[in-house]
């Protein structure tokens, strides 16, 4: 069967289009619409299904589904009830991709059902078995297997095979594209379907089969018996010297060379196919016992163990070797993992190797290239033992000893930030520590101490300087630290790992992904992964955001709740009366934690969903570790409250949000915002590296230069370290950044306003400062006094922890930002653009009234009139005392007139091309500006005629000019 890549089919299908249009027959209508959304089924009234480019090639959302996100190979395997595998081959042979089957066609055996015949019974099987081998049946066991090779086993190729069950038998057929073989035993028989695309169909059994059975035992014991015989039969001590008397001549050994143990029958006939005696068990998972190991000893000079190259097989490897020391580790190339099998995997075993560099006709050299393999096995015993006449010595092995270390899980990784350029550390797992020469040295004498091995030898031990410049030849391990890729994310627990997609939330073992982090970001807790959803984001009718919750009772997500609560003085104040009254006191227990109360208007309770929503998607994006070009937003957590400028209103829990990241991102690099100067520090970012998990730049000054963090936030990071030493972080290693301030944000550049991802905390969490509220409430008070995260049970953490995860996995399923309501952050902005002196002059400059002769009433002097710039600016100057530019007294007005719903300079005044109004006044061109505030409001707008006859011209302004 010919392989081909995944991404050859989408290459080939116009990024997977193609292909969706065979699923998704209206898909092209997502192309021509706004929206991107087009009609997934027939005869639906609104279109339910979106189309997005993502990693360069299109997928689908369902939202009329399950609301889940996939490829177009994904959506086709839904469809047609294809693995992948069969479906990428199955897309490749349509579309005529290169290196494809012209007609692929699927494999499998043929299936028929019938009535019990008069004499079978449940459980009763029939072989059918086939006379030879094909060659075809032959070459799919293995380019150099022979049929002699599988007699050595009992694998036959079969026709077909019946099992029984009660009422009914099952005959399983082969055909010249799918062979069955199997292992056939007395009374019971192994199943071998090398070609069936579901790994559970693989392998199975009929009959009754043993308890316990090793394939290839009995052929090495024979081996043995054979070579034992043998040299019985040869004359190796009659010989008579020629006093008659017998010379003694030393006894020959009649075991093989090497018995191999590998980890399953395909390695195993392999492996026989170049005269090796290999043994395998029924199970990956079962392992060599001590009565096995013996018999093997009896049988074999060495044993040798040929390990599976991926997560497991090594994992497996070095607890065989740490058992028996002295059984030989074979490990493969590990440039064999570039090699894809025919189910698109990473290659990793034994027939997996001969396949890939075996050729026909050079069976010498592949037999010499294995060799050389073998004898470079190593075992984890790092020493020799010599017979001698004064007794038993031992010998220190340097190469194995350092085996020995890697095998246990120590040796040294590249860090060019340090001195010596390189850290000593301990693998466990997945969990990387770093280590002192002085912990190998006391785990090494630990160990011998712990197996009860000689003196003699912990004497030889104790000799050798175990120090830093003889353990430097330790390995160097090539670890990649990273817990994320673009769609998903690993938690790192202390009994297993979190695997999160947007499609699924997995729990997996520690050690089965190749993934790593360093021991101080684990997460000191065992999860338990919760079934349930804590809550569900979604669409209403009308297409708005909606949120429901489900966790009643998780205490971080009760006060997410509540910190959006942005209405809850119209809720719980305004529209109850007296608190201390029956009903209120009813009202407030019910919907203490209800986000969209019934005390509220529909678009109220909409807009504190959409708070609650936007907190969600903020916090799945920050534990998503993962720096995308395509989403460089830094987390700004701010208070909705308006307020003066220059007031500070905190307490509303933007620091209980920053704490809840800490408990996952462990490490973070803290900077003072208070400081408006700490910008200037050279210093700034001393101690940050590569893994560093997130910047806080905290309580944030109102004047705070937040043009500095661009580069952080967008691009690389230089840093400046106290010890000299500089170095520049790439962009996808910079950790991201958060900002939690008082004050909105000051003097934004637009480029960084598009990448502040904001967070908006309501003021239900509150100081009352000079008697603002009825009461202070704190996030303590909504449970009875408890503090989150300090004074949490068990149970409560691993509900935190599901929480997060459902947040990440929520955040990994959108396609763009979830900004909060943004009505009040734009006026915070306004106001902070502004600036509160400006903003007094402004108050006042602008409410100056002066009366119209001939209408005979008041209007103001300054507003729906033209004034000359510079005036205006020499007010403010003479009045305030500012000192800034023209152009920013200009940026003043502008956001002056926004925060009022105004309009500046609008466009009928007729701007020049730099965007001004000049006019002659007093003789002299001048630059004036035009605020107008007449401005409808939408209902009103909608509703005015839009006749050229209600039209104000450019000529009418002209002639408001006061001079």
């Amino acid at each position: 069967m010919a392989y081909v890549e995944w991404m050859d089919v989408i290459n080939a299908t116009d990024n997977g289009l193609d292909i969706l249009r065979l699923v998704f027959p209206q898909v092209d209508d997502a192309l021509t619409s706004r929206d991107k959304k087009f009609k997934a089924r027939v005869g639906e009234k609104t279109a339910s299904a979106s189309l997005r480019l993502k990693d360069g090639h299109y997928h689908v959302t369902d939202f009329g589904g399950d609301q889940k996100e996939r490829n177009s190979i994904g959506w086709f395997m839904i469809e047609t009830d294809k693995t992948f595998a069969e479906a990428v081959q199955f897309l490749a042979s349509q579309f005529r991709v290169k290196g494809s089957d012209k007609a692929w066609t699927e494999v499998k055996p043929t299936w028929e059902t019938r009535p019990l015949k008069e004499a079978e019974k449940a459980k009763d099987y029939l072989l059918t078995l086939k006379p030879e081998f094909t060659v075809e049946e032959l070459a799919l066991l293995g380019p150099a297997v022979k049929a002699s090779h599988c007699h050595d086993f009992s694998l036959t190729a079969i026709s077909d095979y019946t099992f029984c069950k009660a009422t009914e038998a099952f005959v399983l057929g082969a055909t010249e594209t799918f062979p069955i073989y199997a292992f056939d035993h007395e009374g019971w028989a192994k199943i071998y379907q090398p070609l069936a695309f579901n790994k559970q169909y693989r392998f199975s059994f009929v009959g009754k089969k043993p308890a316990r059975f090793i394939y290839g035992m009995d052929l090495l014991e024979n081996q043995f018996k054979q070579n034992k015989k043998r040299l019985e039969n040869e004359e190796m001590d009659d010989a008579i010297n020629e006093e008659g008397e017998a010379q003694t001549g030393k006894k020959k050994d009649p075991r093989v060379d090497y018995a191999f143990i590998v980890s399953g029958g395909s390695d195993g006939l392999n492996l026989r196919s170049f005269g090796y005696f290999p043994i395998w068990f029924n199970s990956e998972s079962e392992t060599l016992n001590f009565e096995e190991y013996r018999k093997l000893q009896t049988y074999a000079k060495e044993i040798v163990y040929i390990a599976d190259i991926d997560s497991t097989g090594v994992k497996q490897a070095q607890k065989l070797a740490l058992t028996y020391l002295d059984i030989k580790i074979l490990m493969l190339p590990s440039y064999l993992k570039l090699k894809k099998d025919q189910r698109g995997n990473p290659c990793k075993d034994f027939k997996d190797f001969v396949v890939n560099y075996y050729k026909e006709g050079e069976f010498a050299s592949f037999s010499n290239r294995l060799q050389k393999l073998i004898e470079n096995a190593l075992p984890a015993q790092f020493w020799t033992k010599i017979y001698t006449k004064t007794g038993l010595k031992f010998n220190f092995r340097h190469t194995q000893f350092y085996n020995f270390l890697k095998l246990n899980g120590f040796g040294r990784i590249k860090d060019e930030h340090t001195k010596d350029g390189y850290h000593f550390v301990h693998l466990d797992g997945n969990i990387v520590r770093k280590v002192l020469p002085v912990e190998i040295e006391t785990f090494v004498h630990g160990f011998l101490k712990s197996r009860q091995l000689p003196i003699e030898l912990r004497d030889l031990i104790y000799s050798k300087q175990l120090n830093a410049n003889s353990l430097n030849k330790l390995d160097a391990f090539n670890i990649e630290f990273s817990s994320s890729e673009s769609d998903t994310q690993y938690m790192f627990f202390d009994n297993a790992i979190l695997k999160i997609t947007p499609a699924a939330i997995e729990k997996i073992n520690r050690g089965d992904v190749d993934r790593f982090i360093w021991e101080n970001k684990k997460i000191e807790h065992n999860v338990l992964l919760e079934t349930a959803p804590q809550f569900t984001i979604s669409k209403d009718v009308h297409g708005n955001p909606d949120i429901a919750i489900h966790a009643k009772d998780n205490m971080f997500l009760q006060f997410l709740t509540n910190a959006s609560r942005v209405h809850w003085r119209k809720e719980f104040e305004e529209n109850l009366g007296d608190p201390s009254s029956k009903d209120a006191i009813a009202y407030t227990e019910a919907n203490k934690f209800n986000i969209a109360g019934p005390n509220l208007l529909p678009e109220e309770r909409q807009e504190q969903k959409e708070h609650l929503i936007n907190k969600i998607f903020a916090l799945g994006y920050m534990l998503h570790t993962y720096k995308s070009p395509h989403k460089p937003w830094a987390v700004y957590a701010m208070d909705n409250k308006l307020a003066d400028i220059s007031e500070s209103h905190g307490g509303s829990g933007k620091s209980v949000f920053q704490k809840a990241i800490q408990q996952l991102l462990k490490k973070n690099h803290y900077i003072p915002g208070r400081d408006p100067k700490k910008t200037s520090d050279d210093f700034i970012y001393h101690g940050i590296t590569e893994d560093t998990d997130y910047i806080l730049v905290d309580d944030c000054n109102q004047y705070l230069d937040y043009g500095f963090f661009f580069s952080a936030i967008t691009g690389d990071l230089e840093v400046n370290n106290k010890n000299g030493l500089r170095f520049v972080i790439n962009f996808d290693k910079v950790p991201k950044m958060a900002f939690s301030s008082n004050y909105p944000p000051n003097n934004l550049d637009p480029s960084l306003a598009r990448r502040l991802l904001y967070v908006v905390f309501s003021d239900y969490y509150h100081f009352n400062q000079d008697n603002e509220y009825r009461e202070s409430r704190s996030v303590s008070d909504d449970f009875n006094g408890k503090t989150l995260f300090k004074e949490w049970d068990t149970k409560e953490w691993n509900q935190f922890y599901n929480f997060c995860a459902q947040c990440i996995q929520f955040y990994l399923a959108q396609n763009k930002k979830i900004d909060p309501p943004m009505g009040n952050v734009s006026m915070r902005n306004l106001l902070s653009e502004m600036g509160a002196s400006f903003k007094d002059w402004a108050d006042v400059f602008f409410a100056d009234m002066v009366t119209d002769e001939m209408r005979g009433e008041e209007t103001h002097k300054n507003l729906d009139n033209f004034v000359v710039k510079d005036l205006a600016f020499e007010d403010l100057k003479q009045k305030t005392g500012l000192k800034f530019s023209s152009t920013s007294f200009k940026k003043k007005l502008a956001a002056y007139a926004k925060y009022n719903e105004w309009i500046f300079n609008p466009e009928e005044i007729g701007l020049d091309e730099n965007g001004r109004k000049m006019q002659k006044v007093d003789g002299k061109t001048k630059e004036v500006f035009y605020i107008k505030s007449k401005v409808p409001k939408k209902d009103e707008a909608i509703a005015a005629s839009t006749t050229d006859a209600t039209k104000q011209s450019a000529d009418d302004l002209e002639n408001d000019l006061p001079f």
